[in-house]
C-alpha cells in the first residue's frame, strides 16, 4: 500500500487576531492561558554581525545567464560547527558577502521607521530581521471568544506599515483576514528571532511590476513583531515591545529569464554511508540515486527557468548527527526546538538554498500521514547561514534505504514510484516555501496562496459525493484533507492546482507544476542570482 505523503512547511498562520473576538477569554485568575503552547528551553545566545549602517548598497551580483538544460558542479566541504556539548540555544547569523548589495540598519527598537531606498528597475525587495537577545521568546496567549480558547502563538518577526514612494500602504498589519489575492504584500508566516519578507508575492502587485518594477525611490516600514502587536489587539495578551533587531534590505534587479541557485545538501543522515566526497561523486551520474535525485531536482526548478549551480555536499560530525537526524518534530519549530537549532549550528555562510537529509520526520497533528519535510519558515532568510531557518529538512528515506533506483523505470520522473524522483520533489517543495511560495491550498480546502492564476480547492466544493464520512472542518484529525485527485480533472472546475508543486500533499497527479506568478515569486527571491 503507497504510502500518503505530507509535506509540513512553516505555518501560514491565519491567526484570530483582529477578528472581532472581544468577548471573554478561557482564563485562569484574571489572565488568558494558553493550553499546549510551544515549549522554550534553553539559555539563549543571539551574535549580532551587524557593527554599523550600511546605506549605500552595491550593485546586485547576477551570475550569467544559464542555459536549459543544465548540469550543475558538485563539490564537497567539511562544516563548521559550534561546541558539540554546549547546550545553549544558539541563533548566530552568517551574512554572505550578497550583503554588500544590501542596505543594513542596526540595532532598531519595535516601533522604529526604517527609511530605505529602492533603486530604478528594481524587481523584489527582501527584508530580513535578526533578532538581538532580549527579544521575547515566550509565546502570546491569543483567545477565541467563539470556543473560549486560548492558544499559544510564538512571537514573530512581522514588519508593519510598508510604505511605497506614493505613500501606499502594502502591508499594515501581517496575519489579518481577508482574500490573499487582495494583498499588496502577504506575510503568513511565522518566524521566530529570523525572519525574511520577499515582495512583490500577491497577485496584486506581481501584475503591477512585471513591466517596470516596483515604484522607485524612499520606501519605509516599522521595525515590528508579534510581541509588540500583541498590545493592539483585545484578544491578546502575554506581549513585550523590548524587540531590537538588525534589519537588511536587499534590493534586486528586474530578474533576466533565467537565474541560478547554489545548493547545500547537509548529510545529518547519510544513508548508505553516503560521505560527502562520495556523494559529489555519485551526483555526477545518472545510473545513481543522487544523480537521477538531481536530474529531476533540475527539472522541476526547470520548469521556473532556474538552474542549479554549485551543489555542495557537507559531511556533518556524529554528534549533530546523533542529535538532529531521527530528532525532528515538525510540530515544535520555536527556535530552541531540534529542526531549529540543526539550522543554526550546521547551516554555512553563503547565499545558498540548504536541504538537510535527516532519517525520519514526526508529527502528531496530520491525521496519520507521513511527513517527509519542513522548510526553517518562508521565505527563508536568502543571504544569511547560521539562522534558525537556513534551511529545510528532507526525509532521505527513500533515496537509498527506500525503494531506490527500483521503481524507476522511465527516463521521465516518476513521483510515486521512483524513490530518488519522490526525495527531489520533496527538495523542490520545501525550497519553493525558501522561495517565497506559500501552499496553493491547505490541507482542509480553507485557506489558499496569494497569486491569482494558482487554482483554489475548496472542500465545500470539492470533497468527493461518495466514500467519505468526514466533513469539511477545521480539525485536521477529524475533517477532510483533500487530496491531489480531488483537485484535478474530472473534478468541478473550480476545484484546481491538485498538480502543483506546492499543492499542500504529494500524491497521484502531482507533476510539479508551477504558474507564471509562482515563477515570478521564485526568480525574484535574493537566492536566485
Amino acid at each position: 500500500m503507497q504510502r500518503t505523503m505530507a509535506v509540513v512547511c512553516a505555518c501560514a498562520w491565519f491567526t484570530l487576531l483582529g477578528c472581532g473576538n472581544s468577548g471573554p477569554p478561557a482564563t485562569t485568575g484574571g489572565a488568558c492561558v494558553a493550553d499546549g503552547g510551544p515549549a522554550f528551553a534553553g539559555t539563549m545566545s543571539i551574535t549580532s554581525n551587524c557593527v554599523a549602517d550600511h546605506l549605500d548598497a552595491g550593485p546586485f551580483p547576477f551570475k550569467p545567464t544559464c542555459g536549459l538544460p543544465h548540469t550543475p558542479t558538485f563539490t564537497s566541504a567539511p562544516v563548521t560547527t559550534l561546541d558539540p556539548g554546549s547546550t545553549t540555544c544558539v541563533r548566530p547569523s552568517k551574512i554572505s558577502a550578497l550583503a554588500q548589495a544590501a542596505q543594513t540598519f542596526c540595532s532598531r527598537g519595535v516601533g522604529t521607521t526604517i527609511f530605505f531606498n529602492v533603486p530604478q528597475g528594481t524587481g523584489s525587495v527582501t527584508v530580513i530581521s535578526q533578532a538581538h537577545s532580549g527579544v521575547q521568546d515566550a509565546p502570546v496567549s491569543i483567545s477565541d471568544s467563539t470556543t473560549n480558547t486560548c492558544s499559544a502563538a510564538p512571537n514573530s518577526v512581522a514588519p508593519t506599515f510598508v510604505t511605497d514612494p506614493n505613500q501606499r500602504v502594502l502591508l499594515d498589519f501581517p496575519y489579518v483576514t481577508g482574500d490573499p489575492v487582495d494583498a499588496g504584500i502577504y506575510y503568513a508566516s511565522l518566524a521566530s528571532s529570523t525572519g525574511a519578507m520577499t515582495f512583490p508575492d500577491s497577485a496584486y502587485l506581481l501584475d503591477q511590476v512585471r513591466d517596470g518594477g516596483l515604484p522607485a525611490g524612499q520606501w519605509n516600514l516599522s521595525v515590528d513583531d508579534l510581541a509588540n502587536d500583541c498590545s493592539v489587539f483585545s484578544n491578546c495578551t502575554g506581549g513585550s515591545k523590548t524587540g531590537v533587531y538588525d534589519v537588511t534590505i536587499i534590493a534586486k534587479p528586474m530578474a533576466p529569464p533565467t537565474g541560478t541557485v547554489d545548493v547545500g545538501i547537509y548529510l545529518v543522515n547519510a544513508p548508505g554511508g553516503l560521505t560527502a566526497a562520495n556523494a559529489a561523486t555519485a551526483a555526477q551520474s545518472s545510473t545513481t540515486e543522487l544523480g537521477r535525485m538531481f536530474q529531476t531536482l533540475q527539472t522541476l526548478y526547470g520548469n521556473a527557468g532556474i538552474c542549479l549551480g554549485s551543489v555542495t555536499f557537507y559531511d556533518v560530525p556524529s554528534w549533530a548527527q546523533g542529535r538532529y537526524s531521527a530528532g525532528i518534530d515538525a510540530d515544535h519549530t520555536e527556535p530552541c526546538s531540534v529542526l531549529d537549532q540543526m539550522f543554526a549550528n550546521l547551516s554555512q555562510p553563503g547565499n545558498t538554498l540548504n536541504f538537510f537529509f535527516v532519517a525520519s520526520i514526526t508529527s502528531s497533528s496530520q491525521a496519520g500521514t507521513t511527513t517527509v519535510g519542513i522548510d526553517g519558515t518562508i521565505p527563508g532568510p536568502s543571504t544569511a547561514g547560521g539562522t534558525v531557518h537556513s534551511g529545510a529538512a528532507v526525509s532521505s528515506a527513500d533515496l537509498l534505504t527506500g525503494t531506490g533506483l527500483s521503481g524507476c523505470t522511465s527516463t521521465l520522473p516518476d513521483y510515486a514510484a521512483c524513490g530518488p524522483d519522490k526525495v527531489a520533489y520533496i527538495a523542490a517543495h520545501e525550497g519553493g516555501h525558501a522561495l517565497g511560495l506559500y501552499h496553493t491550498v491547505e490541507s482542509l480546502g480553507d485557506a489558499f496562496d496569494p497569486l491569482s492564476d494558482t487554482p483554489q480547492c475548496p472542500c465545500a466544493t470539492c470533497i468527493p459525493d461518495a466514500g467519505v464520512t468526514q466533513t469539511c472542518g477545521t480539525d485536521p484529525t477529524k475533517s477532510y484533507q483533500l487530496k491531489p485527485a480531488n483537485c484535478l480533472p474530472p473534478a468541478p472546475a473550480a476545484c484546481g492546482s491538485g498538480d502543483n508543486l506546492m499543492f499542500w500533499e504529494i500524491g497521484t497527479g502531482s507533476t510539479g507544476a508551477l504558474s507564471a506568478q509562482q515563477k515570478q515569486v521564485m526568480l525574484g527571491n535574493p537566492v536566485v542570482q
